[in-house]
Formats: C-alpha cells, sequence, structure tokens
C-alpha cells in the first residue's frame, strides 16, 4: 500500500482524522523523513506515539490500523454501515 492508496482508501469511507505528507495537529499522521516513514498522533505539537519505518506499506498499514482502532471512527463507520478493511 503507497500513501496514495491509503488517503483514497480513507477518503473512500469518509473519515478524516489523518494527514497524509505533514503534520497537522490532532490527526493522525503519516509522513516521510530522512529516517523512514514517521506514523503517530500529533497532539499540541507533540509526536504522540511516533513509530518510524523504513517501509511505506508497513507505515500506511499502521496509520489505518490507528485511524480505524480510534472510537470515533468507529461509530461513523458503525452508523454508515461501512466496515473500513482495507482493499
Amino acid at each position: 500500500m503507497t500513501a496514495a492508496d491509503l488517503a483514497a482508501h480513507l477518503a473512500s469511507l469518509g473519515v478524516d482524522v489523518h494527514s497524509i505528507g505533514r503534520d497537522l495537529d490532532e490527526r493522525y499522521c503519516l509522513v516521510e523523513a530522512p529516517d523512514g516513514w514517521h506514523v503517530y498522533y500529533s497532539e499540541r505539537g507533540q509526536k504522540s506515539g511516533l513509530r518510524i519505518f523504513r517501509d511505506e506499506d508497513a507505515a500506511c498499514r499502521a496509520l489505518l490500523r490507528d485511524v480505524l482502532a480510534d472510537h470515533g471512527v468507529q461509530a461513523r463507520l458503525r452508523t454508515s454501515g461501512n466496515s473500513g478493511s482495507a482493499t
């Protein structure tokens, strides 16, 4: 999975709690950096739960798991009847 694939998948679900490519406060973030792909939750300027992946696919899948584990996202997906599973 690429970052573009992930962005398209999350958009198709109507999920907007993430940021791909840049840090945005109060969002799950996936940002490419010199040392790899950073996955974290940005909260008040802090990178909470930062994990660094060398592989784009692994980073994308980690962000997808984080987003789909979010209770607010789960509630919205249940309401819409969408499971959110990756294609």
